[in-house]
């Protein structure tokens, strides 16, 4: 019996879910008890698999140590593909330790079950052992009140109620209240296993091709056919499992709903007569196999009620295409452990459905997003009648295996552009700082400072002369530019019969090192003899003028040639469709699960293709224009890249065939951007000028449009590709062209509240009224969430290109957009079930409100959209600094004490509030943590003096600006600074790759920058009072300390403090 003040926890379900949870949930002070429907005797003749973001919750997070060893597990060295004639087309070795800090696991499924079995109703381990109680068959659940009612009429009653019982749930009809059948998927898989002796026996070609004994997944595919196979416990067995659409099946797929229906030998060996002959011999040797028909669910509405949630098959029921079945059923264990750790002792229901909510919000986005990359990778694996194999089984493993838990144990970073294989094994050491390999391809962050002493990296020249020790500092180091983000930028026949995008359309990171080379190739260096006199208080002449040579072929500058226009870049559009391909993009163009239902009809296509002839007149050749389907495809990207953040445009109630045409060719601009296929790129960079024309020409002829919303939304949208494109002069026309955008809505009242009259649903509507509801109401929040998104983009402007806000906080008193559950109901029946069920703000809060009172954004009304409230929030604080960095430039030479007390004391007051819990890592997108980095930075630091040193306005402004930076590299502040620096390369590490693409580049740039100059009036500091640098350290020094600035604060956040307040002789890590 348990203590009347335990914590009582009733687990639904026995299998990997269930124990799962037990073993997260084990505490002491805890009553945990897992009822289980079957008798547990039964052996199923199946492999399993977990993921690195699995294992790494296993091992690392839980302490199951011996997880490999005591389970029979064995670690997955690779993929090997074969095609239709047998031959090994791929070898995909995983490297997921070195890449993702833990290893893909493979067991027989009945060895994992017991292992966590084991460590969950273990005496030994910390916490009260889970009972576990078999032939206990759930009938139905009392969400509310925590009571399971078996169905022999037993109620046991707890404080929490977990739903792990599978695809097939029970509960899941309770939590719901309606039942969601578990729908198929059009495919069926057969099961075998046999043990490896007998495969190398009776099957010696198969064992000869596939060698069984090697820790290897191996996968034959045909078109819409697959043998996905692999080893298990230690290579004594060998499992098969052949994927096979049901219309290609002999069997009767609807009979298959169980693990352990059998299949028919000779039915199966006719499903995969087309295979290889070698893949015909172990089908035939099979003893016993098992047939079920593959069924997933859709992403539910919710998976929590009162007292009860689903976690696993339950919630999120997904097809095995990605082996991410079990191992999300771990995450959602790892969540559910974290979030009630903090409870010691019976919660209260509120208390419960509070963490619940939250343990839904963290885990709903990502499962049901590998719900659909399931369904992606179940696509056909060639085309019809080719052997050629499109598929790759690791297109997802980024996302899938870069998951570091609720509570992260922050061991390693996920670099931007690719993994590094050695990322866990080496580190490097540098001038005044020292660099972790785990970064080395992090878009060129690491390369910035590497030294000539470790010969297996490449070293750019530029580095290799700023930061090694020289004869003299001043008279060689100086003499090269800082690292410039933007002089690769091709800008002369950039649009000709070349491919540009050898060249990204975006000012990707990762082509710094090569303009570097090049710009060192343009500025030779002769080696200068040491200069005696050290007293010297200002820069090289020269050098600074090298650097603002280099600084003009930068992003801020463009000089305006003649007869140059829209279409003098543009020759012609060329778009072959067959590059709109989503699996052919080295990236996913969206992360976004959202199905738009609209589709683009053959006329809505000839209004775009007249649109672009018309506008592009006889300036733009357009030799051929794609189908509708695939003009559909490129309008559907643009609109779900949309709802990976603010998600400002609706896509439920998008309709192409009454949309403007400028509006849809916006989209498909927006759509080819973000595509990663340099052709399809190439297009939506030339659409962007025409839209940008025609909205022009628009305007100019009926006036009334700048009212128009979807006007407005796609000035927006030629706005967001060009203002950060990477292009001088569309970077200036856009950031020119944003004042109009902000004129329209602030003169149409929509950043004022009074614009926004509430429209409520009633259960009484009649359907017409109720559509008409919806539609208005979705008007407002499109509206809403366009303002919104145009503030952060303006501030994003100010803060990167050193401008003032266009927008003030102050003026937005329009409500926050509404939360994401209503804001994306498909429909006007779920709109309101939704609206009705949810708690609606009397007076919703505005980004006014939330900076007129600190406790507000800490206690977000549920009808808010969360990220946008808080990007939001970050963004107003973003204005306010820009503020204070204004007045402080005023203030800086003042003799008034007070008024030096009044810019201390609003400095720290702005850093307290960035402080705050909510925008700690992994509450945030990794983008808005490196907007919340970088402000933290420019607190700190006058960004426009430091560009000022690095040539941005001639020599003489250089000068000037380094008698500013020597003394402020001596002080808190420049610590501070460079400390957050770090952080936002940390920050920018778990952008997913191919992402950095806009004004997170630009701050990346700047962070740069600020280490690159610190280090340098380091350097000068040492060289003129003839100190050492921490590089320089002479041997019999003493040790110095370590600081890693770019790692997690709280794994040194002694040594950063110490770092900070003391300035001791530290070395720093980046």
């Amino acid at each position: 019996m348990s203590s009347p003040m335990h914590f009582r926890i009733i687990i639904v379900g026995g299998g990997i879910a269930g124990l799962a949870a037990a073993i997260a949930l084990r505490k002491d002070k805890r009553h945990i008890i897992i009822l289980e429907q079957s008798r547990l005797s039964t052996e199923i003749g199946a492999t399993i698999s977990l993921q690195p973001n699995a294992t790494r919750i296993l091992q690392q997070s839980w302490g199951l140590s011996t997880l490999l060893e005591d389970s029979n597990g064995m670690v997955d060295h690779g993929f090997r593909i074969y095609n239709v004639d047998g031959k090994m087309v791929n070898e995909i070795p995983l490297r997921s330790k070195t890449q993702y800090g833990a290893d893909r696991i493979m067991w027989h499924r009945q060895d994992l079950h017991a292992y966590l079995r084991k460590m969950a109703t273990s005496t030994e381990r910390r916490g009260e052992p889970a009972i576990l109680r078999t032939s206990a068959r759930v009938a139905s659940c009392d969400c509310r009140e925590g009571k399971v009612i078996l169905e022999d009429g037993e109620v046991l009653e707890g404080d929490l109620v977990i739903g792990a019982d599978g695809i097939h749930s029970a509960l899941r009809t309770s939590v719901l209240s309606k039942e969601i059948k578990p729908k198929p998927t059009g495919s069926s898989a057969y099961r075998l296993m046999l043990p490896t002796a007998v495969l190398n026996e009776r099957a010696p070609q198969f064992a000869a091709n596939i060698k069984p004994e090697e820790p290897y997944t191996s996968m034959v595919m045909a078109h819409s056919c697959r043998l996905i196979m692999g080893p298990a416990r230690d290579s004594q067995l060998y499992s098969v499992v052949g994927l096979v659409p049901d219309e290609r099946m002999n069997e009767d797929p609807d009979s298959a709903q169980s693990w352990v229906t059998k299949g028919d030998s000779q039915k199966m060996l006719d499903t995969f007569k087309d295979f290889p002959g070698w893949t015909q011999d172990v089908l035939r040797n099979a003893e016993s196999i098992g047939l079920w028909q593959l069924r997933d669910i859709d992403p539910l509405e919710k998976w929590h009620s009162e007292r009860t949630i689903l976690i696993g098959d339950a919630a999120h029921a997904m097809l095995p295409t990605q082996g991410q079945g079990a191992s999300q059923t771990i995450e959602d264990a790892e969540a559910l452990g974290t979030l009630f750790d903090h409870v010691s002792e019976r919660p209260s229901r509120d208390e419960v459905s509070s963490i619940l909510a939250a343990v839904f919000k963290s885990r709903y986005e990502r499962a049901s997003l590998i719900q659909q990359f399931s369904r992606e990778a179940a696509k056909p694996a060639t085309e019809q009648g080719s052997n050629v194999i499109k598929m790759r089984p690791d297109e997802f493993m980024d996302y899938n295996c870069t998951y570091r838990g609720e509570q992260p144990s922050q061991i390693f970073s996920v670099p931007l552009s690719q993994h590094d294989p050695n990322q866990f094994e080496n580190n490097i050491q540098v001038n005044d700082v020292y660099l972790d390999e785990a970064n080395a391809d992090a878009q060129a962050l690491l390369d910035l400072y590497n030294t000539t002493g470790y010969n297996h990296h490449t070293i750019p020249a530029f580095f290799e002369q700023i930061m090694v020790p020289a004869p003299d500092f001043m008279g060689v180091d100086y003499l090269q530019p800082p690292p410039d983000l933007a002089a690769w930028m091709p800008e002369v026949d950039w649009l000709g019969t070349g491919d540009i995008f050898g060249n990204d359309f975006t000012p990707a990171i990762d082509q710094m090192l090569d303009a570097q080379a090049s710009q060192h190739d343009g500025f030779p260096l002769e080696q200068q003899p040491p200069i005696k006199d050290t007293s010297h208080d200002k820069i090289d002449s020269n050098s600074a003028r090298r650097r603002h040579a280099a600084f003009k072929q930068s992003a801020w500058f463009w000089i305006p040639q003649r007869n140059q226009h829209a279409f003098s870049e543009h020759e012609n559009i060329i778009l072959d469709e067959r590059n709109v391909d989503l699996a052919a993009s080295p990236h996913m163009p969206y992360s976004s699960n959202v199905v738009i239902p609209d589709q683009l009809s053959a006329g809505a296509r000839d209004r775009i293709f007249q649109l672009i002839s018309k506008t592009a007149r006889s300036q733009i050749t357009i030799p051929s224009f794609p189908s509708a389907d695939c003009v559909d495809k490129l309008i559907k990207v643009g609109i779900a890249k949309r709802t990976e953040t603010d998600a400002w445009i609706h896509p439920y109630l998008f309709e192409s065939e009454t949309a403007r045409p400028e509006y849809l060719t916006a989209l498909v601009a927006a759509g080819c951007v973000c595509f990663g296929i340099p052709a399809v790129s190439k297009t939506g960079l030339a659409l962007q000028e025409i839209v940008r024309v025609a909205l022009n020409n628009l305007s100019e002829n009926d006036n009334s449009v700048v009212r128009d919303l979807e006007y407005l939304q796609a000035c927006m949208l030629w706005l967001d590709i060009g203002a950060f494109c990477g292009y001088r002069r569309k970077m200036e026309i856009a950031e020119s062209s944003l004042q109009s955008l902000v004129t329209a809505l602030r003169r149409a009242g929509r950043l004022d509240y009074v614009r926004y009259p509430t429209v409520t649903p009633s259960s009484e509507d009649s359907e017409k009224e109720l559509h008409a509801k919806w539609k208005q109401w979705v008007e407002q929040e499109s509206y809403k969430r366009l303002a919104y998104h145009l503030f952060e983009h303006d501030m994003h402007m100010t803060m990167t290109k050193h401008r003032p806000p266009l927008i003030t906080y102050a003026e937005l008193t329009l409500a926050l957009p509404a939360s994401r559950t209503l804001w994306l109901a498909p429909s006007a029946e779920i709109w309101r079930s939704r609206y009705l069920d949810m708690h609606i703000s009397p007076i919703p809060p505005s980004l006014r409100s939330l900076l007129k009172d600190e406790s507000a954004i800490t206690c977000l009304p549920m009808d808010v959209d969360v990220q946008i409230a808080r990007s939001t929030y970050l963004h107003g604080i973003a204005a306010q600094i820009w503020e204070h960095a204004q007045q402080s430039v005023l203030l800086h030479d003042s003799s008034d004490p007070s008024s030096q007390l009044w810019a201390r004391s609003r400095q720290q007051k702005l850093y307290q509030c960035l402080q705050r819990e909510d925008f700690l890592p992994g509450r945030s997108p990794a983008v808005t943590s490196v907007f919340h980095q970088f402000l933290q930075m420019f607190l700190h630091v006058n960004l426009d003096t430091i560009t000022r040193f690095a040539g941005k306005c001639g020599e003489t402004a250089a000068n000037s600006a380094y008698t500013h930076l020597s003394p402020w590299s001596q002080t808190k502040e420049a610590r501070i600074a460079i400390h957050h620096a770090g952080q936002v390369l940390r920050a920018a590490r778990h952008i997913p790759p191919y992402q950095i693409r806009g004004p997170d580049s630009f701050m990346i740039y700047h962070a740069i920058m600020v280490l690159w100059t610190y280090s340098m009036m380091v350097r000068d500091r040492a060289k003129k009072t003839g100190t050492t640098t921490p590089l320089r350290t002479q041997p019999s020094s003493p040790p110095s300390k370590i600081v890693y600035l770019d790692d997690a604060t709280a794994e040194n956040q002694g040594d950063i403090d110490a770092f900070i307040l003391t300035n001791q002789d530290y070395k720093m890590l980046t």
